[in-house]
């Protein structure tokens, strides 16, 4: 991806009348000094060469766009690297591996966009989380955080910070230490529950290692756009996705969880535990936007939907659902447990079934 972005970046330097640069890292130290660096407001750097270092400063004052591409090797940033580049809006580190990130951080109070993704050894010998300099970027609109696996440390101060965040992309970390508790300041991590407060935040992809650090009233409710992710589970498709792995239906299905069940486009339930109803009348909805629903080694499982519940009957269901998957469920007997609504399924297009030899009826 970050091939296609860099020729893209090339393509469009080419035709931007704005100062586009895109260059290698030999000789950026004497390029900073030039006049076209004072005026340049893009910059798309190519690392090529293993001994290749950055300079202690970079000179770009109009800089708003920096994008830091290396091929397969780490490379140290200088500590007062960014000292000088203030009115940077949008950072791409992505696909880096830090021993540190510098401390010049703290200079960009402007950022907008930060890119972090795939910084494997985040949380290695060095940092062991987000850097403190980061509470300066209170106009942060996108944090991008996705594959950082070590990322173990999320700073309720750094979290608290972010008032303006829009969109926050943490698929992968799954070794983030969620605080349990809301309001345990002996707990210097945050809790999930402090997403709440982010009042700006549309966009969450994330990954959760367990369903029991999802507080009770986490509700998400400005959310446009979210993947969430339970336990052990990667990918998506839709733009409202959310995946329960090893959870237990009768203690985990909080009034947050059931929200999302009612909004999601897409969900995916692997080893559900707790229950024989995957989905019960007292849920109170119609599925009127999902369009995959998938279910696999479940295997308490008897019966996918309790449709003895007269309303639920009368809305119909699953109008849009376009992919339907049941592997592995052991006892499951039918989907429909009672009678069948009016019109399911009129959508269809992909169903996939096996191993249940115990089901006698599909549709």
């Amino acid at each position: 991806m970050h091939d296609v972005f860099y020729d893209v970046v090339r393509e469009i330097a080419s035709k931007d009348p704005h100062p586009f640069v895109v260059r290698q890292v030999v000789g950026l130290e004497e390029w900073s000094e030039t006049n076209e660096s004072k005026n340049c407001t893009f910059i798309s750097l190519h690392c090529k060469a293993v001994d290749e270092q950055l300079p202690q400063v970079l000179v770009c004052p109009e800089l708003h766009f920096f994008l830091l591409h290396i091929d397969k090797y780490s490379l140290n940033i200088p500590n007062t690297f960014f000292q000088r580049i203030k009115k940077l809006q949008v950072l791409d580190l992505s696909r880096m591996d830090f021993e540190e990130l510098p401390s010049s951080l703290n200079s960009l109070a402007n950022i907008r966009t930060l890119h972090l993704d795939g910084c494997y050894d985040l949380a290695g010998s060095g940092i062991q989380g987000l850097p403190d300099e980061m509470v300066q970027f209170s106009n942060l609109r996108l944090l991008n955080l996705n594959n950082c696996e070590k990322l173990k440390v999320i700073p309720r101060i750094i979290l608290s910070s972010l008032s303006r965040l829009e969109c926050l992309d943490m698929i992968g970390c799954s070794n983030s230490q969620w605080a349990v508790v809301e309001g345990d300041h002996s707990n210097a991590n945050a809790c999930l529950s402090d997403l709440n407060h982010l009042s700006c935040l549309t966009t969450l992809s994330i990954t959760i290692s367990y369903a029991e650090l999802l507080p009770k009233d986490i509700l998400f409710d400005n959310l446009t756009r979210y993947a969430i992710l339970i336990g052990n589970s990667r990918g998506f498709r839709t733009n409202k996705a959310l995946k329960l792995h090893k959870v237990n239906r009768g203690l985990d299905f909080r009034d947050g969880i059931i929200k999302l069940l009612e909004r999601s486009e897409e969900l995916v339930f692997s080893e559900l535990s707790g229950t024989k109803l995957l989905l019960s009348p007292s849920n109170r909805m119609s599925f009127a936007k999902l369009k995959h629903l998938d279910v696999r080694e479940s295997y308490d499982i008897q019966h996918i939907i309790d449709s003895t519940d007269q309303q639920f009957i009368e809305q119909g269901a699953f109008p849009l659902l376009e992919s339907l998957f049941h592997w592995d469920l052991e006892k499951l007997e039918e989907v429909w447990h009672g009678p069948i609504p009016i019109g399911p399924f009129g959508n269809l297009k992909t169903l996939e079934v096996s191993s249940c030899p115990k089901l006698r009826y599909l549709l």
